[in-house]
């Protein structure tokens, strides 16, 4: 995943964003089914816009926190 397509997923979970690559790369195969060789920007790009974040950005907040605390 580039820079790019990173910076639309902040809120995913990791499970989110194994889920969006297996979405682009059936994304790519439905376009070419029998040459598909690569996943493109426009793949994750409408996986993307297919998903939405579980994740809040108070949750994500609270981790933080919780991640400052417990700092070694």
């Amino acid at each position: 995943m580039g820079a790019r397509q990173a910076a639309g997923t902040e809120r995913f979970t990791g499970a989110e964003l194994a889920g969006l690559c297996a979405e682009a790369a059936l994304a790519a195969l439905r376009e070419d089914v029998a040459g598909a060789a690569a996943v493109a920007g426009r793949h994750f790009a409408a996986a993307c816009a297919a998903a939405a974040p579980a994740l809040t950005r108070g949750q994500i907040a609270e981790y933080e926190a919780w991640g400052s605390r417990h700092r070694r």
